[in-house]
């Protein structure tokens, strides 16, 4: 008896079992960072990569007591499958924690997800049909423009500049696409990845307005809205937004963990009635449910955001105070207000090559070209993730950046 097995299936018989949704995933959307294998790549190498909080700034003692505190209930509320809407305690402290700025939230309006990826892909799931056209800032996330090809839209870009999305480009977009069927505008208003733009206030009130005029949704993705550097921040786009146009996908990824995978949906309320009706899993995680809302509930949550502000700002300005040298003919940035990203034009190198020595030194980012909406290769733009690194590998890293922009 041949106890052996084939190692691999024929492409050909994969390719024609897989979705269509996968083949437009794969077919329109360049997720590569331009960065080797992590395999290839040196043990010390310093990376700039992806926008992931320092765990060494999350009080986890006091963020595990939440543990402690699931186990004085009799029952198994923690202990069993979730509710597709989530627990009920979290989304109360979520709608007091949003009514900080005035504006009254209640726990009808939030749906919990997994992370704010998991929140966007709901969002689209329920609004779009194949062929629908969603206008984004390019360049934007990568990974929702995958998201948003895979369910089939049709993706327009508008021009982004560090006031946030141009809105005077957006509103000469949608009278030039009238007839066309435009259901959504996806925006990340505050501390835009990979740029850091803000979107200033007139062109938060003029998006909401042309919602209302050309009756579209905004998709306001709001990852990185607590990392604000700013002492008095602008309304967030849900408190400006009087006629239910606004819907907020959120995240504690930025602020505790990424591995944490808790993220939520703020909206309408009959809005989130038919998102509710598209969700088809097992619901939430009870046991990250309470360990969040027992954190928030104690005062904690809010301490350690208050604490990490000063914190994210500091390292920003260790990467800007030696790039900033002597390289006004090579280098054009603006010093964002807030968020994890550093975004970096470059006036005279490939990003391609730029990359490619810093690999050579020890230094990893992505290139910039990913972010982008349309099918053009921009070489010349990178992203550098500040928010992980200790101060010292921060100027290492730096320090190795502004070598390779010398050569």
């Amino acid at each position: 008896m041949n106890n052996e097995r084939a190692d691999s299936i024929d492409k050909s018989v994969i390719d024609q079992l897989i979705s269509n949704t996968t083949k437009r995933i794969n077919a329109g959307n360049n997720t590569d960072w331009g960065i080797p294998p992590r395999n290839q790549l040196d043990d010390n190498a310093i990376t700039l990569g992806g926008g992931i909080p320092d765990p060494l700034l999350l009080p986890h003692k006091n963020f595990l007591s939440g543990f402690e505190y699931m186990q004085q209930f009799p029952d198994d509320t923690f202990f069993r499958y979730g509710g597709p809407v989530g627990y009920e305690k979290l989304r109360s402290e979520l709608s007091s924690f949003y009514s900080k700025n005035s504006f009254n939230y209640y726990s009808d309006q939030f749906i919990m997800t997994n992370g704010s990826a998991g929140a966007i892909e709901l969002i689209t799931k329920t609004i779009i049909d194949p062929g629908d056209i969603i206008i984004v800032e390019s360049p934007t996330f990568s990974g929702t423009l995958r998201t948003f090809r895979g369910y089939g839209a049709t993706i327009l870009p508008v021009s982004i500049d560090h006031d946030g999305m141009n809105t005077d480009h957006l509103e000469q977009i949608l009278m030039d696409k009238k007839s066309a069927k435009i259901k959504l505008v996806y925006t990340i208003s505050n501390f835009h990845n990979p740029t850091g733009a803000y979107l200033s206030k007139q062109r938060r009130e003029h998006l909401l307005a042309l919602a209302k005029k050309y009756n579209f949704m905004i998709l306001d993705d709001d990852a990185y809205g607590e990392i604000s550097f700013i002492e008095d921040p602008i309304l967030p786009l849900r408190d400006l937004d009087f006629n239910g146009r606004v819907i907020t996908a959120g995240t504690f990824s930025k602020t505790i963990a990424t591995g944490m995978r808790v993220g939520w949906i703020c909206c309408n309320e009959e809005l989130a009635k038919n998102i509710l009706s598209n969700r088809f899993d097992m619901g939430n995680s009870p046991i990250l449910h309470g360990m969040i809302s027992h954190f928030m509930e104690s005062g904690e949550y809010l301490k350690h955001i208050q604490r990490i502000r000063n914190i994210y700002q500091e390292k920003l300005h260790t990467i800007i105070d030696v790039i900033s040298e002597d390289t006004e003919n090579v280098l054009d940035f603006f010093v964002p207000q807030g968020g994890f990203f550093l975004w970096l034009r470059l006036l005279k190198h490939s990003a391609k090559d730029l990359q490619k020595r810093a690999v050579d030194r020890g230094l990893i980012f992505p290139h910039g070209s990913v972010f982008f909406a349309d099918d053009i290769f921009h070489d010349d733009y990178i992203r550098l993730a500040y928010s992980k690194n200790s101060l010292d590998e921060l100027q290492n890293g730096a320090n190795i950046l502004l070598e390779c922009l010398k050569k």
